[in-house]
């Protein structure tokens, strides 16, 4: 009897989550036609362009197209009772989208930082001056917390540690 019981909900899930993603793709499908058509009719597009501006009807459209996606996703994944599998994934793109990109901007902006609490002092004798720090040649313009700007016939931001490599 166990055995029964168990294959008719799995069957059970198994059928809802068909039906939900086939409406819930109907439904996206739908929706961005309509908006689409809405949108033309009301002759936004020919107002954007005449403004100078991209069509927003398409782009919008595709838009809500994706979030009903992503909302019939989380309705298979409630289905299937692995909606932790979502917060996962949420916290994982959080980690992956903030996080790194902090780590890999501390990873330039740290040494700089620190070379630079020994090399300003000498850097700020030779403002104003011609210098040549390897193949950047110019007048030194400022010394900042993990540059210095060397003004050549445009600006050069040069970080102290290519400094510290080449005296």
């Amino acid at each position: 009897m166990a055995f029964i019981e168990v294959l008719s909900g799995l069957l059970e899930r198994s059928v809802s989550v068909v039906v939900t993603l086939f409406f819930g793709l109907l439904v996206a499908k739908i929706i961005s036609r309509i908006i689409r058509h809405v949108w033309s009719e009301a002759e936004l597009n020919l107002l954007l362009k005449k403004a100078g501006l991209q069509p927003f009807s398409v782009v919008f459209s595709k838009w809500i197209e994706y979030i009903v996606y992503a909302v019939t996703f989380l309705v298979i994944l409630n289905i299937l009772d692995l909606t932790w599998l979502f917060v996962f994934f949420l916290v994982v793109m959080l980690i992956i989208g903030l996080v790194l990109p902090l780590l890999l901007a501390l990873r330039d902006f740290v040494p700089n930082f620190l070379v630079g609490l020994f090399i300003k002092k000498k850097l700020r004798k030779q403002l104003g001056k011609k210098i040549k720090i390897g193949v950047v040649s110019g007048v030194l313009k400022e010394v900042r917390s993990s540059f210095c700007v060397v003004l050549d016939k445009e600006p050069h931001f040069v970080p102290y540690v290519y400094v510290l490599q080449n005296k």
